[in-house]
């Protein structure tokens, strides 16, 4: 395959990802009645889900670009930025991995049922003020996350300048 027509599919697959990312992240109730999946209700959970999904295929693009820049620019910033939003990529893997696993054996005593439908009633869920309190949470987050990487990279906290490991 030439390298031309290898950076066209590259870009082309890392900008369809990133659209995806981006629309799971803020409207994830138009993708599930797109995608009219049996197993995939167009619940508050299920959205929440898919809002996480979106931060982590946002944060796997943003490595991806960063860490292809980052190798063809001399700067230690930009390596670190880099370096910093893989640790935030897995750090936000493994949470959402966590936090669904422990959802889901939860779910299944009565009490935290009942707890979340009187703290939570399906009206207040259900609304278009839930939805947009919940696309500014993950939006927030997800700026958080790069700022912080951006700023402990300027301030050269990064992994790659960690001190090595001396066994002494």
């Amino acid at each position: 395959m030439p390298p031309v027509l290898f950076r066209i599919l590259f870009t082309t697959a890392l900008l369809l990802i990133a659209a995806i990312s981006i629309f799971l992240l803020a409207n994830p109730s138009r993708y599930i009645r797109r995608s009219r999946n049996p197993w995939m209700e167009d619940t508050p959970w299920m959205r929440i889900q898919l809002r996480a999904v979106g931060l982590v295929f946002c944060l796997l693009v943003l490595m991806v670009v960063s860490g292809s820049l980052s190798h063809d620019s001399q700067s230690s910033v930009f390596r670190g930025f880099s370096d910093n939003i893989l640790v935030a990529l897995w750090l936000a893997f493994a949470c959402v991995w966590v936090c669904g696993i422990l959802s889901l054996v939860a779910w299944r005593f009565i009490a935290v049922r009942v707890w979340v439908r009187q703290h939570f009633p399906s009206e207040e869920l259900e609304s278009p003020a839930w939805e947009r309190r919940m696309t500014i949470t993950f939006s927030v987050l997800l700026l958080l996350i790069v700022a912080s990487a951006f700023l402990m990279a300027a301030a050269g906290l990064h992994p790659s300048q960690l001190p090595e490991n001396q066994n002494g």
